[in-house]
């Protein structure tokens, strides 16, 4: 008898007691939150492929006729090619840039993905 009293004593002083009495819907809502989150998280990634695609054929697109229109004018051919050049330049330089932000913000939620999966 004794014995069972004792355990049942130290099986009392066990019971874990929340911090707060709204830890568990705090935290259940924290859960939900974060799926929402994730979901936007997934759209707002193929949103920002889609429009960088987009941009980069804008930008050929525009190169191109930029081209078209710079020829139809009477300009010496250095100056045609060092526009050209310079239109290209930029070109390049702005799809190199929004490469590697579109990099980051992969990198950065396939990390985020590792840790909260762990």
């Amino acid at each position: 008898m004794e014995h069972n009293d004792k355990l049942y004593d130290l099986l009392k002083n066990s019971k874990l007691e929340l911090p707060f009495a709204d830890f568990e819907s705090r935290m259940m809502q924290q859960i939900v939150d974060f799926e929402k989150a994730k979901t936007q998280m997934h759209q707002s990634k193929k949103m920002a492929l889609l429009f960088f695609l987009i941009g980069t054929i804008f930008g050929m697109l525009l190169n191109y006729v930029l081209g078209l229109v710079l020829s139809s004018y009477d300009l010496p051919e250095a100056s045609l090619d060092k526009i050209s050049f310079f239109s290209q330049l930029i070109y390049v330089v702005l799809i190199v840039l929004f490469s590697d932000k579109l990099w980051k913000l992969f990198k950065m939620t396939r990390e985020s993905d590792t840790k909260k999966s762990t």
